[in-house]
């Protein structure tokens, strides 16, 4: 009998965070139940040590996105608007795309934004 072990799945937090009162946050890798808590932490980390008045986070690099990943993006929202700060979200895959129209939320955590990323 063999067993197989996989990993939890990675995430790779990018933060930039430069004068002018907009927190950049690029997520690369899947978002799941073993990585959320750390995503919640690490945006929680940006909201309250250098308090953004918005945190735009780049979903281009996230290949999958589980419940765990949407509960964190909206407490985080949450939170950021008892602060007066917006989380919005940016050029999230055609899967993850999928996940926030089913749910109600592509409109809530993206308003204002063009969801095509641009060519470089």
């Amino acid at each position: 009998m063999s067993t197989t072990f996989t990993p939890p799945a990675l995430l790779h937090i990018d933060t930039r965070c430069p004068p002018g009162g907009t927190a950049h946050v690029a997520l690369i890798g899947e978002i799941d139940l073993s990585n959320a808590d750390g995503l919640r932490a690490s945006l929680l980390e940006v909201l309250f040590a250098r308090h953004p008045d918005r945190i735009e986070v780049d979903l281009a690099g996230v290949t999958f996105m589980s419940c765990g990943g949407l509960s964190a993006l909206v407490g985080v929202g949450n939170v950021a608007t008892r602060t007066a700060c917006q989380l919005r979200i940016k050029y999230p895959q055609p899967v993850v795309r999928r996940v926030l129209e089913l749910t109600g939320l592509l409109g809530v955590l993206t308003a204002g934004y063009d969801q095509v990323r641009p060519r470089n």
